[in-house]
């Protein structure tokens, strides 16, 4: 049995070390990340220089999200007052929303945010400031080349669409409102489904459960750039929940440290690294996705709540 457990182990491994992919440290940091320090709205490079402060937040930031093309940021205030702001802080919109909440605030192309209130899905004209109705849905999620909507509708039912809301094909039953994601190309879209991770294909409609059994997923964190693999975040031993990352063939998974937090794939497909929060060591930092060659980004000195976004294309200093 332990001969067993130990080839397994191997394979394991090794079926994980072929998503490994090797590049010059150099080329990757152009990136940008966007970070609230408590109430400082910061901007660095990923190599850790230039950090600059753009903006003071008035309150706790629950978002923070780039624009497809970089050009500005949305967050928010208590989840409440969300607005927009370049990347160097200025020309700060605010977007006034009758009648709060509003769910699965993100943005659909780089002039126009996509947004559920109740059972209503409704876009946002970033430059004429103005509301539409959309279609029946809840937390919408768009696909990566921007054309289909991934939803929630009657709770639980996972349907997708053309972006304007035509089309509607019903995808999977008693799906969790704790992650919809598509793969880089398109193809697939992850989600919950009884505390498991499933994918299914749009084109064939085949389906795949792809965590193990003996594992309870509780949120999905994102789907690696190269498409080979899947982060989650499954029940720990304390109120922590620690991330797991699962092959998207489902041929193997593996587990990250507890101290791990809010981590997100670095969007090069060329290497599948993570940056992500910790806790422990009160920093932003990156990895590569098993874990190994850490380092730090920057320091987060301001006590409360923090949260970063990596912009989604290369930005020169």
């Amino acid at each position: 049995m332990e001969k067993q457990s130990t080839i397994l182990t191997i394979l394991i491994f090794l079926l994980f070390t072929g998503c490994s992919k090797t590049v010059d440290p150099g080329e990757l940091e152009q990136y940008k990340i966007a970070f609230a320090d408590g109430l400082s709205l910061n901007t660095v490079n990923l190599d850790g220089s230039e950090l600059t402060e753009i903006y003071k937040l008035r309150g706790t930031p629950y978002n923070l999200e780039w624009s497809p093309d970089a050009g500005r940021l949305l967050t928010d205030i208590y989840n409440v007052d969300y607005f927009t702001l370049k990347p160097d802080g200025s020309d700060v919109r605010e977007i006034d929303i009758p009648n709060f909440p509003a769910y699965g605030f993100g943005w659909l192309s780089q002039e126009e945010l996509l947004f559920s209130r109740f059972d209503t899905v409704y876009t946002y004209h970033i430059h004429s400031e103005s509301f539409q109705k959309g279609f029946l849905g809840r937390t919408p999620v768009v696909s990566p080349n921007g054309d289909k909507i991934a939803l929630r509708r009657n709770e639980n039912e996972l349907f997708v669409m053309n972006r304007d809301g035509s089309n509607p094909e019903k995808i999977a039953d008693d799906v969790s409102s704790r992650g919809l994601v598509w793969s880089p190309d398109g193809s697939d879209i992850a989600y919950i489904s009884d505390y498991k991770l499933w994918k299914t294909n749009l084109e064939n409609g085949t389906s795949q459960q792809l965590s193990p059994d003996s594992e309870n997923i509780i949120s999905i964190r994102g789907w690696s750039p190269d498409g080979s693999m899947i982060m989650t975040a499954v029940t720990g031993e304390s109120h922590m929940y620690p991330p797991m990352i699962i092959r998207s063939d489902g041929a193997g998974y593996h587990k990250l440290s507890d101290d791990v937090t809010a981590p997100r794939w670095l969007p090069d497909s060329r290497s599948n690294r993570i940056v992500y929060i910790s806790e422990e060591e009160k920093s932003l930092k990156i990895m590569n996705y098993d874990g190994s060659s850490t380092r730090s980004i920057a320091d987060l000195k301001q006590p409360g709540f923090h949260l970063f976004t990596i912009s989604p294309i290369p930005l020169p200093s």
